[in-house]
């Protein structure tokens, strides 16, 4: 764990979030930190979010959360630096299909960030373990001119933390800029989640330090494409469960292949799979 916070430095960000709301809940004190710093970012969310809210229909749903991440975007006084960017995919539909790294790829090329956010590959929510797949791919595989640092952020379980950001002065526009998503606060209080979370991050910042974001961080790689991460398996293994441990070693190697990708599907169809209750009610 890091007893120092780190200050992010780029001229250009790019924000991979599976769902609208994903950016501000994940990173959204870095993003406005960056922009504060006069930073361009672009966001790009994922899926149309169909699946979570309640709303008349589906097209209507979908353009509720994408107007949340606008105000969002606007509450947290990053709309002037900062672009927003919706794709089409379904809500909980994402996989480890060559599409969705390709569809990365394509915005990394045509923004040439020097950081890019996405989940970490601890996120229990499929589509955010696709995401963060994908993303790693495209950092082990990108050419030296088009390589980035990536930063895997946490939201639907802690990671194990090499990175951490002070967002102590910018944390109250974080908050303003969560409440935009009633969509969501309808159905669970995620500000009260993701506050706590980032108080505890600042456990070991010092007293000053009254909010943090936490990251795993990979470094802007120096080295040829399959040889770049040496070192990084042995940290992100820890990370994944001991059946997906392999899917790293093909991607560290350069090797994507079908046996890979079903791996990492079977993954997430795991996860899609709602658990059996197994708890058992108190006799009389």
């Amino acid at each position: 764990m890091p007893y120092s916070a780190t200050k992010l430095s780029a001229t250009r960000f790019l924000v991979l979030a599976p769902h609208p709301d994903d950016e501000i809940f994940g990173c959204g004190g870095a993003l406005a930190t960056l922009c504060d710093a006069k930073a361009r970012g672009a966001i790009q969310i994922c899926t149309d979010g169909s699946l979570g809210g309640i709303a008349k229909d589906v097209k209507t749903l979908v353009e509720l959360r994408r107007l949340e991440s606008q105000r969002a975007l606007s509450a947290l006084g990053a709309e002037r630096m900062a672009t927003l960017a919706f794709w089409d995919f379904a809500d909980r539909s994402l996989s480890a299909e060559p599409r969705l790294a390709e569809a990365i790829r394509s915005a990394i090329f045509s923004f040439q960030p020097e950081l890019v956010f996405a989940p970490s590959l601890m996120e229990v929510h499929p589509d955010h373990f696709a995401v963060a797949i994908a993303a790693y791919e495209c950092w082990q595989t990108a050419p030296e001119a088009q390589s980035f640092e990536l930063l895997m952020y946490e939201i639907g379980r802690p990671i194990e933390a090499n990175c951490l950001v002070d967002i102590s002065t910018v944390f109250e526009r974080k908050r303003k800029a969560m409440q935009c998503f009633e969509s969501q606060l309808a159905e669970r209080d995620y500000i009260d989640v993701i506050e706590g979370l980032n108080r505890y991050r600042s456990y070991t910042l010092g007293r000053e330090v009254t909010a943090a974001e936490a990251y795993f961080r990979l470094p802007k790689p120096s080295l040829a494409p399959t040889t770049r991460s040496v070192g990084t398996f042995s940290q992100l293994t820890g990370l994944l469960p001991v059946s997906m441990r392999h899917v790293l070693q093909d991607l560290d190697a350069g090797i994507v292949t079908s046996a890979t990708r079903r791996s990492i599907n079977t993954t997430t169809e795991q996860i899609n799979t709602p658990k059996t209750d197994l708890r058992v009610s108190a006799n009389p």
